[in-house]
């Protein structure tokens, strides 16, 4: 009988890498935009490896199959995060809510860690060109992709453009979505938030995130 051996952690090995190198692995359920982004942050010891959907699969049990998978198949240390980042838009209502809580009651259970967009990841790339309330209608990607277009004239979730991305942007970001999550113990926001902000607070360096010297 052979023992099933996992493999070394997957650290790149085009960049200098340490052991102790922090993994951070995100299942999402968009397939383009979230790979983008987070490859832009200013990680040095932090990785972030994006799991995005690539097989159309994208409804939250398969997308906790894939971290799951993922886990199963690479020697992970203790002190790696496994992250879902999820969406409300097409998962928060009807029947599809109950699979949606019972996903996020296993993530409880196993410590795997979530952050959940209303509506969409979409928001998060929002919130790095303006501010927004609460009290906008943001229902739906159709409205958040316009209200980004207001902004910038442009939205192409294939290709990202950097400049949209700044250090200072990302800050910004930050505290935007911390204002908008007013009921962070609540699983499904119900007015426009983003919990992604989560994750780049762990991505990036906390003095990055305080930004007493960052350039613009």
């Amino acid at each position: 009988m052979t023992s099933f051996r996992k493999k070394k952690r997957p650290l790149s090995r085009e960049e200098k890498t340490y052991a102790d190198d922090r993994l951070i692995i995100v299942a999402c359920e968009d397939r383009y935009a979230p790979a983008q982004y987070f490859d832009l942050l200013p990680n040095q010891r932090i990785k972030v490896k994006t799991l995005a959907t690539e097989d159309g699969r994208s409804n939250p049990q398969a997308i906790f199959d894939r971290l799951t998978a993922y886990k199963d198949e690479f020697d992970l240390h203790e002190f790696d995060q496994l992250w879902l980042a999820l969406d409300t838009d097409h998962w928060a209502s009807g029947n599809h809510k109950k699979t949606l809580a019972n996903v996020l009651k296993v993530c409880q259970q196993q410590g795997i860690r979530v952050a959940m967009s209303n509506p969409c990841f979409d928001l998060w790339l929002l919130l790095h060109q303006t501010d927004i309330g609460q009290e906008e209608a943001l229902a739906s990607a159709a409205d958040v992709a316009q209200r980004f277009r207001e902004a910038r004239n442009e939205f192409n979730k294939r290709r990202l453009d950097p400049t949209h991305y700044t250090a200072s942007s990302i800050v910004e970001a930050v505290k935007r979505a911390m204002r908008l999550d007013v009921a962070p113990e609540d699983w499904f926001p119900e007015a426009p938030c983003t919990r992604i902000y989560l994750i780049v607070e762990q991505a990036v360096e906390k003095d990055f995130i305080r930004l007493d010297n960052m350039e613009g």
